[in-house]
């Protein structure tokens, strides 16, 4: 065993801890414990998805316009069944989508570099669909931006060694979404530079710099950790933006069904796909 699986380990460890900390139990949530189940729960998928082993497809005849939904989780995660709530909703609402949500290779073994290909390779099995959206919550928001980087720019493409398959987003949401991997937090810039995009190709092209080439919808809170990322972001960034100030809301809040700003948040998304 080589020093850096030990290392490995230990970062992998505080990572962890940390997730648990600020992502579960973020400090404005700590007094209201007995109010809030502070996790997303695991729902069921609608009757008209069909499930597979590193995908889900909400479908119907003949739609021409497909939903991807990009997953949180801090590259470490992969659970779609806590996606699925707010995709049920999205589901029924937006009748004239498609909706997918898929599984990309976690960090214990395989780099963000790993992550991007295997949506690469996802993506490439729906090119029937006319028109494309996304959406992505967390650590999700940052790998839907890096991949419409390199979309819309075949330098980036190659520097961070990513084929362009041709598929392009009219419009995007981010949901509690990470920006870049450049945090105000020491702590966190070591863990990005040292794990979480270590043995990833110029790491820091992941990141929504310059990326102003289609609409956005930021939805956010001020109680959940990443809103100071969020608040930098959208100062210099043109985008459509709701923030919910005052509520003491938990970073996974969009995917929770029980909050009315989560109802609200869904509503604003429907609105916002069908204007764009």
């Amino acid at each position: 065993m080589t020093l850096w699986y030990f290392v490995n380990i230990i970062l992998t460890l505080i990572l962890i801890i940390l997730s648990v900390v600020f992502i579960i139990i973020p400090a404005p949530m700590k007094t209201s414990l007995k109010d809030f189940t502070l996790a997303a729960s695991e729902s069921d998928p609608a009757t008209n998805a069909e499930v597979k082993d590193l995908y889900t497809l909400y479908s119907r005849p003949n739609n021409k316009k497909l939903l991807v939904w990009f997953q949180g989780g801090t590259f470490l995660l992969n659970n779609r069944k806590t996606s699925y709530g707010i995709l049920n909703a999205l589901n029924d609402a937006l009748i004239e989508f498609d909706v997918l949500v898929f599984d990309y290779p976690l960090r214990f073994s395989h780099s963000v570099h790993d992550a991007m290909l295997a949506t690469n390779k996802i993506l490439e099995q729906f090119y029937a669909y006319d028109e494309y959206y996304a959406a992505g919550f967390s650590v999700g928001a940052l790998l839907m931006g890096a991949f419409m980087q390199k979309e819309l720019n075949k330098e980036i493409a190659r520097k961070v060694d990513v084929p362009v398959i041709g598929i392009q987003f009219k419009a995007i949401i981010s949901l509690c979404g990470v920006y870049s991997m450049k945090f105000d937090c020491l702590l966190l810039n070591l863990i990005s530079r040292l794990y979480i995009m270590r043995g990833t190709p110029n790491p820091h092209l992941y990141s929504y710099h310059g990326l102003l080439s289609v609409p956005l919808l930021v939805i956010s809170a001020t109680s959940e950790f990443l809103y100071t990322e969020t608040y930098k972001f959208t100062k210099s960034t043109a985008c459509e933006l709701k923030v919910f100030q005052g509520a003491l809301l938990p970073h996974e809040f969009p995917l929770m069904l029980e909050f009315p700003e989560t109802k609200e948040s869904i509503e604003s998304v429907i609105e916002f796909l069908r204007a764009n």
